[in-house]
């Protein structure tokens, strides 16, 4: 094995240690093409393939419980790898999200591309960006016509055209 499966595999036993199963099955780990990023900024971002589907569930679910992780002095941050297309797709929701983070809603952005915002644990899904966006500056304005407080920044989301 090279030196980044190594490195994950040692990465993978500090952060899970003993509550981990098995020692997760690497098929290949490398970093992801582009230029090399300075020193002093965030790293280079590194792709892990595992043999099992099931695990890259456990990890990324794992990573999403404990939060805050750390490796070598490091944060780490755990996401699943998308092609371009879905995560362009994902991306056209980033405002909407800005937003429903600053109101205090809860949002879950679906795979491949679809948001689904927890209004009065009632779901409301969407795929369309333009009609998320919408629709959530709608709950912002109710909530501050309501008399609840506006987070900063707030009005600059609102103020945008529908």
């Amino acid at each position: 094995m090279g030196k980044m499966d190594t490195y994950m595999e040692d990465m993978l036993c500090a952060l899970f240690g003993d509550n981990r199963p098995a020692m997760f099955a690497l098929e290949r780990v490398h970093r992801s093409l582009g230029p090399w990023s300075p020193p002093g900024t965030p790293a280079h971002p590194i792709i892990a393939c595992l043999l099992h589907y099931g695990d890259r569930d456990s990890i990324l679910r794992r990573a999403r419980e404990q939060r805050n992780l750390q490796f070598q002095g490091n944060k780490l941050l755990l996401y699943p790898h998308f092609t371009m297309t879905v995560q362009a797709a994902r991306r056209e929701f980033l405002q909407t999200k800005k937003l429903l983070i600053q109101t205090g809603h809860t949002y879950a952005l679906l795979y491949p591309a679809k948001l689904q915002v927890v209004v009065q644990d009632k779901p409301h899904v969407f795929t369309d960006p333009k009609l998320a966006l919408k629709f959530c500056k709608k709950l912002a304005r109710e909530a501050r016509a309501a008399g609840q407080q506006a987070p900063d920044g707030l009005d600059n989301l609102l103020s945008d055209n529908d």
